[in-house]
């Protein structure tokens, strides 16, 4: 008996350390493979401000105002890449948005020294991936937990979606060009 739980505990405790180093190894990976996405995004956030008139100021940076994009971008690679985790777009308004709605406390998105900017960004129930918070002086890549305090969805699934529906023609577009050149670029 005593072997055999012995044998039980051994099991446990190789399988939590497997677990544990194939996450990181997934982790190191995704990294990876999230830079090159975002070079990739570099150029396509350019040439749709060019396009747009958006003006691009020398302290600018080129992710600024390309969350929504981003976002259901990165959305359909990573649905394509890792589908067994249940990404979502996630998202959230503040007050500095709606200058009409003073009245309203609306803490949403990403947290900047305690000022709250509105934001999108990719999640599943325990990570939250974002490209695109250099634009309030954070990392060009987030890969952190949903317990983020610098992130607050305050968005419905349904504001969500309408939110998307605008940047997302672009999004889609930009993807296919990635799958194609991917494909293309494999020996």
């Amino acid at each position: 008996m005593y072997f055999l739980q012995l044998f039980y505990i051994l099991l446990y405790y190789s399988s939590v350390i497997f677990i544990t180093k194939n996450k990181e190894k997934i982790m190191n990976n995704l990294k990876e493979e999230l830079q090159e996405l975002r070079f990739f995004l570099e150029d396509k956030w350019k040439e749709w401000k060019i396009n747009n008139n958006y003006t691009i100021d020398d302290d600018d940076t080129l992710s600024r105002d390309m969350c929504r994009f981003t976002s259901v971008f990165l959305y359909r690679w990573l649905i394509d890449k890792y589908p067994e985790y249940d990404w979502k777009i996630k998202g959230g308004i503040s007050n500095r948005q709606f200058n009409k709605l003073e009245n309203y406390d609306l803490q949403g998105g990403y947290n900047c020294h305690d000022i709250w900017f509105g934001h999108f960004w990719i999640q599943n129930e325990n990570t939250i991936i974002d490209l695109t918070a250099d634009q309030f002086n954070g990392d060009e890549i987030i890969i952190t937990s949903v317990n983020d305090k610098r992130y607050n969805n305050n968005m419905s699934d349904t504001e969500l979606t309408d939110a998307m529906f605008f940047g997302s023609e672009d999004a889609h577009e930009w993807y296919s060009i990635y799958t194609d050149n991917t494909i293309a670029n494999k020996p």
